[in-house]
């Protein structure tokens, strides 16, 4: 719910929202163990969190509060919501993502939120999310 708050106050597309609300709902289902640092991990949440996410989505679009490319767009932003670990560079999402500007901002938007709403916030990291906004936007 903190993500999809910070998402609101910065003004972010509904996309961008309810893809806020949505990212983490395979979380419980994917939680493990890590076997080498026994830490509590979360395998393939992102993919868990579409999977499950499209059953919501399906009565949003039902009850005409989506329509069916919204719901496209919310899924990818869910199944890759944690691109920027693996890929950290304005340059590779863009390449990934078939340079569609709109779907990187969003992207990007969607990390901040998921950033911004740990306990443990670094709030050191917002210089970075608007130097890839930026990047993406003079690309």
């Amino acid at each position: 719910m903190m993500v999809c708050k910070i998402a609101e106050l910065s003004g972010y597309t509904k996309v961008v929202q309810i893809a806020a609300l949505l990212h983490d709902i395979g979380k419980p289902a994917s939680r493990k163990i890590g076997p080498k640092n026994n830490h509590v991990q979360f395998f393939g949440h992102e993919r868990i969190s579409a999977q499950m996410a499209n059953e919501v989505l399906n009565l949003m679009i039902k009850e005409m509060m989506i329509n069916e490319q919204e719901k496209s767009v919310i899924l990818e932003l869910i199944t890759h919501h944690g691109f920027l670990y693996k890929h950290p560079t304005a340059k590779e999402m863009m390449a990934h993502f078939n340079n569609d500007k709109s779907f990187c901002t969003h992207l990007v938007q969607l990390i901040r939120c998921d950033s911004l709403g740990r306990f443990c916030a670094d709030l050191s990291s917002e210089k970075k999310f608007e130097d890839l906004i930026g990047w993406i936007d003079g690309a």
